[in-house]
């Protein structure tokens, strides 16, 4: 089940506050009562060392350089390391080297890893470049002297694109620009374009630009009669700009961060006052929305994203400021699952969760896996906040498994799942839980009650006692088979279900918690049909719980295991330890996935045999820090012993992933990944063969 709490910190830990369809956060009490807070807010994260203004940034393997500024009227050279994955100052390990030449306002680009610091301010207009490799720490300065920039300025703007970098604007001493000049590191000489690049329509400094889908989107600023909210596209490839939709507020010295194919533009100033504010650009629509504000409101700051998170830094508001903020946008893909064949060609296929965030509208949809056509799409009915997505065995007799939405009513507070039929969209069956239950997650169990019909299982907390409660309902009649309940001391993060260990003939639920007071992390293990304690099994708690998964018997006793994916904060290994469900005794705890270089999603999925040894593999859904590759690492789950890396595009930002039936014939499963396009906003499910790698489909949705 997906446990749709995450803010900020990627790990699923439970709260009472849940991302509804149109991002805001809405707070579900004990009680049962929905109100809506607000937009997700931006966190304060731990401040820079050195506050300061005009500074600028760069992420390299998923850290932040914070580079350049003044603290005064005297300009500085020095850099700083942010590393977003431990919340900690870093800086490189003792002392970055610092920037060569001591400036402000000018341009930070990064290509292939190197950073590129050019032009500025250090009390006159310069065209200075400046290149820093974060692996060596050094200033390596393009193995000589970097070409300058033909037009010394400040206040200015750059992207990149296709290795190149575009400065956009900003002020020189002849005034105002609106030119563009391209400099082409590779080379280390400045190309522009071919002959001299078309300039922008309105000449401006304290610009900012963005680059997103191939186009460079240059927005805001001010000269000397005052503000802009103009927004200019430009082609690189066509060397051409078009006018887009003006940004709602004139600003200036403000800052961007592009995530899912969106440009959020924050903070800023328009000569008067100091803004906190936060527009969306989509270029996709041409329209604006209104973003969560930040915590203070500041100019001149520096603003990096990272691994779909934006970093506010530093910056000035009557006082130089080191404070830092964290914004994680909502996606509009929220789950994917595999469905047997839906559409009865024999082939299995997907149901995705997709949020329009635009419309505010949630929909299903369930496409075929091999030709990727549409199969059936749902909305879910206004009011109601969508939580998590399963699919079920066939409920109502004509042969094609179902799919359960969980639900919680916005004004209501009422939790319910929702099954409807995966080929025709019809409504089986509306399953309520109550109005004091507060959802985590839903899970699919075997028949328990004797009816030969699958059970329903909601994780919450019940209002009466606080204590955590698992609640099961049969899928078909709705009747409540049990309620189990669970140590409140341990805060649920997720829920699965397990084969009979007990020999009743009815599965186990196994619950991961967290203690908030002292960090232990269990996984409680109890009967479905009597409710009785089997086990309670500790994992170390140094490594933060990322997922867990229940893995066939492997140690030969009969009984299944307990896979846990964490994180260790010290050192950024991502590691499975894997138990025996019954007697708690370790099976294996040297699976590690990926070092600090790689980013984890929640997913942690079991993969049936592949390799030929008779056990199960294990599944991890990583992004690679410094050029946002994704990756799906297969191990063992008995040895250990690296089965398959599967790439996916780097473009497409994963949300989920799912483990799909045999689709291409030969025999094994294959791997779904749900991603939304960094560039375009986009969402599609990948396919690939678990074993070749080899691409099965590209699915859209919708």
């Amino acid at each position: 089940g997906l446990a749709n709490n995450n803010f900020g910190t990627g790990l699923a830990y439970p709260v009472d506050m849940i991302v509804g369809p149109d991002g805001a956060i809405y707070y579900v009490s004990l009680y049962g009562s929905v109100r809506k807070i607000s937009y997700p807010k931006w966190a304060a994260k731990t401040s820079m060392p050195t506050a300061r203004r005009g500074l600028r940034s760069g992420a390299v393997n998923g850290k932040i350089y914070a580079i350049g500024g003044s603290d005064s009227a005297v300009p500085l050279s020095i850099v700083e390391e942010y590393d977003p994955a431990t919340n900690a100052w870093t800086n490189c390990g003792g002392s970055c080297a610092p920037m060569p030449t001591s400036r402000g306002s000018f341009t930070i680009s990064t290509v292939n890893g190197k950073i590129y610091a050019v032009g500025g301010w250090d009390g006159g207009y310069l065209n200075t470049v400046e290149e820093y490799d974060p692996a060596t720490n050094i200033w390596t300065n393009c193995g000589g002297s970097c070409a300058p920039m033909p037009t010394a300025r400040r206040g200015f703007a750059s992207s990149v694109f296709n290795g190149k970098i575009y400065a956009v604007g900003g002020r020189g001493v002849l005034g105002y620009l609106n030119i563009v000049e391209e400099y082409d590191p590779a080379a280390n000489t400045w190309t522009n374009c071919g002959g001299g690049c078309a300039s922008m329509s309105t000449a401006r400094r304290g610009i900012r630009t963005s680059m997103v889908n191939g186009k460079i989107y240059a927005i805001g600023g001010w000269d000397s009669l005052g503000y802009f909210n103009v927004v200019e596209e430009y082609d690189p490839s066509t060397d051409t700009w078009v006018t887009k939709s003006p940004m709602p507020t004139t600003r200036g010295s403000h800052r961007h961060g592009v995530v899912d194919g969106k440009i959020y533009v924050f903070g800023g100033t328009n000569g008067i006052l100091y803004f906190d504010t936060v527009e969306v650009y989509d270029p996709a629509t041409d329209g604006w929305t209104t973003g969560p504000s930040m915590r203070a409101p500041r100019r001149s700051l520096a603003g990096d994203t990272v691994n779909g998170k934006i970093y506010a830094i530093g910056g000035y508001n009557g006082s130089y400021l080191s404070t830092v903020e964290e914004y994680a946008p909502p996606s509009p893909a929220i789950a994917v699952r595999a469905v047997d064949d839906a559409n009865g060609n024999g082939s299995p296929d997907v149901a995705v969760l997709y949020n329009d965030f635009i419309s505010g509208v949630t929909s299903v949809y369930v496409k075929d896996g091999a030709t990727g056509a549409l199969i059936n799409s749902y909305s879910i009915k206004a009011g109601n906040m969508p939580v998590d997505l399963e699919t079920v065995p066939d409920i109502n007799g004509n042969g094609v498994p179902e799919t359960a939405v969980l639900l919680v009513g916005y004004g209501s507070g009422m939790a319910r799942v929702q099954i409807k039929d995966a080929s025709t969209g019809a409504v089986i069956n509306n399953v309520y839980f109550g109005k004091g239950h507060t959802p985590v997650n839903l899970e699919i169990m075997p028949d328990i009650d004797g009816n030969f019909m699958p059970e329903l299982a909601v994780s919450g907390v019940d209002p009466s006692s606080g204590r955590v409660v698992v609640t099961v309902k049969d899928a078909y009649t709705g009747l409540l088979v049990n309620r189990i309940f669970f140590n409140k001391s341990y805060a649920p993060a997720s829920l699965e279900v397990v084969p009979d260990m007990n020999g009743n003939n009815a599965s186990e639920l196994a619950l991961l918690g967290v203690d908030p007071a002292d960090g232990k992390v269990r996984v409680t293990v109890k009967d479905a049909y009597a409710g009785g304690l089997l086990n309670q099994i500790y994992f170390d708690k140094r490594f933060v719980p990322v997922s867990f998964a229940v893995v066939p018997d492997i140690d030969g006793g009969g009984d299944s295991e307990i896979a846990l994916l964490g994180a260790r904060a010290s050192d950024g290994r991502k590691r499975v330890t894997i138990k025996d469900s019954a007697t708690g005794a370790l099976v294996n705890r040297r699976i590690t996935f990926f070092g600090k270089d790689f980013s984890i999603q929640k997913s942690l999925a079991v993969v049936p045999d592949v390799d030929g040894n008779f056990t199960s593999e294990l599944a991890v859904l990583g992004v690679r820090s410094d050029d946002g590759r994704v990756r799906v690492t297969l191990k063992d789950a008995a040895t250990g012993g690296l089965v398959k890396h599967l790439s996916f595009s780097s473009d497409y930002a994963p949300r989920d992933m799912a483990v799909v039936p045999d689709i291409d014939g030969s025999g094994d499963s294959e791997i779904a990944v749900l991603g939304v396009s960094r560039s375009s906003g986009n969402v599609r499910v990948t396919i690939k063969d678990a074993v070749t790698g080899n691409l099965i489909n590209n699915i859209p949705i919708p």
